[in-house]
């Protein structure tokens, strides 16, 4: 059985996808407050790309699976 890493996590903020392991400024994160919550942090910014509360749809799939969300077609 193969185990799951940031590699193989892929989010979509509305249209647009995100390969974690591609970008070195994306931070996934999660609480019970604010659900799943994709940022864009780099050189003291950051910017809220998406969120599973957000206006646009969100997904978070690991591995192909959606975690949260549905995966886009």
């Amino acid at each position: 059985m193969s185990k799951n890493s940031y590699h193989d996590v892929v989010v979509w903020c509305g249209e647009t996808k995100w390969v974690i392991s591609e970008q070195y400024a994306l931070h996934l994160t999660c609480n019970r407050t604010s659900g799943w919550e994709l940022w864009w942090l780099w050189e003291g910014k950051e910017k809220l790309l998406g969120s599973e509360f957000g206006d646009e749809p969100f997904c978070v799939a690991v591995h192909g699976v959606a975690i949260v969300g549905v995966v886009p077609e």
